[in-house]
């Protein structure tokens, strides 16, 4: 055994060292404890961003290590056990698969980290559609009457910056940026209007920032913007935030423009229509008891039925779809789905699986020496 060989299993054992779980599993459990606590407080995306999805926070100033790095550890540990520390053998099977198993487990976590996407779908009765808004992620968007022209990432957009493109007959100055903004009226502001005319809202309406909300997605994002024609002369200020009824329009190089502040939207693969939404109630009283959308997919010239409950989600093609919410204050009835968008999805069943296995052939080889033993 040479030299580079014997550092590697020095290592290798050391990572593998039991101790190292046995450490990291009860912090674990006081950091599920913590961050369920704290969603309370700061609310459910706040606490997921800071315990779980992190690999470090802070308190008080002192690095505390976050959900990533310990699963990251435990994942390592158990890799370095299966590798330095495990005996392949028929009699050591059932272990390891056992740790196969977890393993497996959380690489369909990382996936899932990786690519999830989770969105909604507000859907009114005997509409169609394929798009999915985002939660939390915005996007500012300007376009024409025929097209889109230009998007831009709300998180890309940078206070004081202007943004010129080639593609666009103007520039924009960005005087303010707010991930979580507060409406006032126009008059409130008196920086408004103080380099150039008002469009749009900004004739009424100004923005400022203010404290985020402990749910996220209600948090309204907002722009300031100051736009100049291809001169260099100034059009005029504006504002636009999320939630805004109609884009703001103006004029330039003998065109129209349209500019809006939205969430993000993707698109689906396939189509989904709502024909009937219904809310029960429980008897004698006006309290929801169960609500359910009857929709139909469409793929591909192929229709068919589906009905999505509180607890039945609807899965195909790697998108689940989950009855979350609904609008009555229209003219017709509407249905909220949450839809998430999970590679993954697969992996917690393979897993479950070969733990199922893993112990049972554990079991079993046990209860064959055991009976050796005894015959023995």
């Amino acid at each position: 055994m040479n030299k580079a060989t014997a550092y590697v299993n020095k290592w290798g054992e050391r990572l593998a060292s039991p101790s190292l779980v046995f450490w990291l599993l009860p912090y674990l459990m006081i950091l599920v404890v913590v961050g369920t606590v704290a969603q309370k407080y700061v609310g459910l995306f706040a606490a997921t961003q800071t315990y779980f999805s992190s690999l470090y926070f802070t308190v008080y100033g002192v690095p505390l290590p976050g959900g990533y790095l310990i699963i990251a550890l435990i994942t390592v540990n158990l890799i370095a056990k299966l590798v330095f520390k495990s005996e392949w053998s028929w009699r050591q099977s059932g272990i390891i698969l056992t740790h196969i198993g977890v393993l497996i487990l959380f690489i369909g976590g990382l996936l899932t980290v990786l690519t999830a996407k989770e969105g909604f779908i507000y859907l009114e009765e005997g509409d169609e559609t394929a798009i999915v808004s985002s939660y939390w992620e915005k996007e500012m968007i300007i376009a024409t009457k025929d097209e889109i022209v230009a998007l831009y990432d709300f998180d890309d957009l940078t206070q004081g910056e202007t943004i010129k493109a080639d593609i666009l007959p103007f520039s924009f100055k960005i005087d303010m940026r707010c991930a979580h903004c507060s409406i006032k009226r126009a008059d409130e502001n008196p920086e408004i209007g103080s380099d150039g005319p008002l469009f749009g809202p900004a004739q009424f309406m100004a923005l400022e920032p203010a404290a985020p909300k402990k749910e996220v997605e209600e948090n309204i994002a907002g722009l300031r913007l100051h736009v100049f024609d291809k001169q260099g002369d100034s059009i005029g200020e504006t504002v636009l935030f999320d939630g805004f009824p109609k884009p703001v329009e103006f004029e330039t190089d003998g065109r129209v423009y349209q500019m809006a502040l939205t969430k993000k939207k993707s698109e689906l693969p396939f189509s989904i229509k709502l024909h009937d939404f219904i809310e029960k109630a429980h008897p004698g009283t006006t309290k929801t008891q169960d609500y359910l959308s009857h929709i139909e997919v469409h793929d591909q010239g192929v229709t068919w039925p589906v009905t999505i409950e509180m607890n039945e989600p609807f899965r195909y093609r790697g998108y689940s779809f989950y009855q979350s919410s609904f609008d009555k204050s229209g003219n017709k009835e509407a249905t909220i789905l949450s839809v998430v968008e999970n590679k993954g999805w697969l992996f917690p069943y393979i897993a479950s699986f070969i733990l199922a296995l893993g112990l049972i052939i554990h079991a079993l080889v046990k209860a064959g020496i055991m009976k050796k033993e005894r015959l023995s």
